[in-house]
C-alpha cells in the first residue's frame, strides 16, 4: 500500500512529509509505503503524514489488517464504457464463488445502478466517468474483495425541426427575415425540456433571390 498527500486544491503536498504508523507486529511505513510482513497482526492501524516544518499540519488513515483470504470476485468484461444519454444501456456483472455480489455508483444521481442485479439506470448526462464498484463484503471467513468499472454519459443533442423562413419582399440593406414554426425533437421519455424558439434569422446578403440560406442563433434549453 502506496499513500499519497495531496493539499485542500488538489495539488501534490510540497512540504517534506514525516510518515509514521501506530505501532503492530510486522507493519512498517517508509516514503508513505506501507509494508505488511506475513506475521502481521489483525487489526487496524493508523497511517499519519504530517509535515515536517508544521506538525499541525497532519492527514490520517485508517488501515485495516485481516489474515482472511479475500473473497473470490471475477473481473468486469469493460474498463469503461461511454454512452449518449437516452441511448439504452446495459450494466455488467461479475460473480463470486465464496460470497454474495452487490453493486454501488459513486454517483447515483447519475447513474443508478441495481445493487442485486448490477443493471444501470442512466439518469442525466455525467461531467466526469460515474464509478460502479461490484462488492463481496467481508464474513467471518473471507476478507472483502471488489472490481469496478468507470461509465461515462455524454449529453444528447436535440434538433429543432419546422422552423420556416418567411418569404418577403426586397428591402434595400436588409438581411433580417422572419421565422415562423418550429418544435425541439429528440427528448428523452418525459424529461421536462423547452426552448424559445427563435423568431428572426440573418442571410448572407441584401440581393433578391429565392431559396437563399438562413443563420439562425442557437437558443438556449430550458
Amino acid at each position: 500500500y502506496t499513500a499519497e498527500v495531496y493539499d485542500q486544491f488538489g495539488a501534490t503536498f510540497s512540504d517534506t512529509i514525516s510518515w509514521s504508523i501506530t505501532s503492530a507486529t510486522g507493519v512498517s511505513v517508509s516514503n508513505g509505503t506501507v509494508t505488511v510482513d506475513s506475521n502481521a497482526s489483525a487489526g487496524t492501524v493508523t497511517l499519519t503524514a504530517a509535515s515536517s516544518s508544521d506538525s499541525s499540519k497532519k492527514a490520517e488513515v485508517t488501515i485495516t489488517l485481516s489474515n482472511k483470504p479475500a473473497h473470490n470476485i471475477g473481473s468486469f468484461a469493460e474498463a469503461s464504457k461511454t454512452v449518449t444519454y437516452g441511448d439504452s444501456v446495459t450494466g455488467q456483472t461479475v460473480t463470486s464463488s465464496t460470497g454474495t455480489v452487490k453493486y454501488f455508483s459513486s454517483d447515483s444521481s447519475a447513474v443508478e445502478v441495481n445493487e442485486t442485479t448490477g443493471a444501470l439506470a442512466v439518469r442525466k448526462a455525467t461531467t466526469s466517468a460515474v464509478t460502479i464498484t461490484a462488492k463481496v463484503a467481508e464474513d467471518d471467513t473471507h476478507a472483502e474483495a471488489s472490481a469496478t468499472y468507470t461509465i461515462t454519459v455524454n449529453t444528447k443533442e436535440l434538433e429543432i425541426t419546422g422552423l420556416t423562413a418567411t418569404d418577403r419582399d426586397y428591402a434595400a440593406g436588409d438581411t433580417s427575415v422572419t421565422l415562423t414554426g418550429g418544435e425541439l425533437a429528440g427528448k428523452v421519455g418525459t424529461d421536462d425540456v423547452s426552448v424559445t424558439m427563435p423568431t428572426t434569422g440573418t442571410i448572407s446578403d441584401a440581393n433578391a433571390g429565392s431559396g437563399k440560406a438562413v443563420t439562425v442563433t442557437t437558443p438556449s434549453l430550458s
